[in-house]
């Protein structure tokens, strides 16, 4: 059955979400991070789209943006960019993202205020971060003087592999490498009345991000913050920690009582049977299986 033609915006503006397939980390160090702006700022100036507000979240990423017809070609871009770095630093084979980016036209000058909002908002109503405080955001772009703001230092000094698009960076080192500005927040500020207004806007309570609709979060001594569970990162140190040389995705070519048996253990050192699909390409009923069937050493 042929997809339904997506919608097309008569104000140019669009709500874009890109998120990880069946909830996959998409980012899992700030090199990963910087990374994918470096190809969104290369993306949207090929495209000729314009980023008003962007939050690069663990799984999934929010882009309001500004398009003649459609964000979709610099989304794919990006993607086709993206998606191999990744693989290849990880040692991953397969779908990074879901199989089609969510693209809601926006038709209001309301309805663009209320999605850039939402959109800044993401690490409160995940428990993450104040808005001003979250480092992945467009926050700085839009509330502070123009000018590069550094980023948080990354471990080790660690360098970016293969610069986007042989896209040449400002610096080899990463340890405190300032990213691109790309964001036109000059609409936005008219809109609101004002950048003092839209800050205030933005910075307002949401009676929607109420702590009891987030069970997965607990309080803590001045925000909530996150229940423990094992982030993509972790898992993959826990996987490599339990099958040493095996890589993630050999795991399922591996003969199933020893296959079996990894992935008992996997369950024992805390992933989710859902992490341990998704991070080593094995279909969860097998994995399921495997944690009644297999015998812990």
């Amino acid at each position: 059955m042929p997809r339904k033609a997506r919608r097309i915006s008569k104000s140019g503006y669009y709500h874009v979400i890109i998120r990880g397939v069946d909830r996959l980390d998409i980012f899992l160090d700030n090199n990963d991070r910087l990374r994918f702006l470096w190809t969104l700022d290369k993306c949207r100036r090929e495209t000729e789209v314009d980023i008003i507000v962007f939050c690069l979240m663990d799984n999934h990423v929010h882009i309001l943006a500004r398009a003649d017809k459609s964000p979709g070609k610099m989304v794919k871009k990006i993607l086709c960019s993206y998606v191999p770095y990744f693989n290849k630093k990880y040692e991953r084979v397969g779908h990074l993202f879901g199989s089609r980016y969510y693209g809601d036209p926006l038709e209001s000058e309301r309805a663009v205020l209320a999605v850039a909002k939402y959109i800044l908002r993401n690490p409160v109503k995940a428990g993450i971060s104040k808005v001003q405080d979250y480092a992945w955001s467009s926050w700085q772009e839009l509330a502070e003087p123009p000018g590069e703001r550094e980023l948080p230092d990354l471990p080790g000094g660690q360098e970016l592999a293969e610069p986007p698009g042989g896209q040449e960076l400002p610096s080899a080192s990463l340890s405190r490498l300032s990213r691109p500005q790309m964001c036109d927040t000059k609409a936005l500020t008219a809109f609101a009345g004002g950048k003092e207004a839209l800050v205030a806007f933005v910075l307002a309570d949401d009676p929607t991000e109420s702590r009891r609709d987030h069970s997965f979060y607990r309080k803590g001594d001045d925000d909530f913050r996150p229940c423990r569970r094992w982030s993509d990162k972790e898992a993959l140190e826990r996987i490599r920690d339990v099958c040493g040389d095996v890589s993630p995705f050999s795991i399922s070519a591996l003969p199933k009582e020893e296959r079996d048996l990894l992935l008992c253990r996997l369950k024992k050192r805390g992933l989710t049977v859902r992490q341990i699909s998704r991070l080593t390409g094995i279909d969860r009923n097998s994995v399921q299986r495997a944690e009644s069937e297999g015998q812990s050493p």
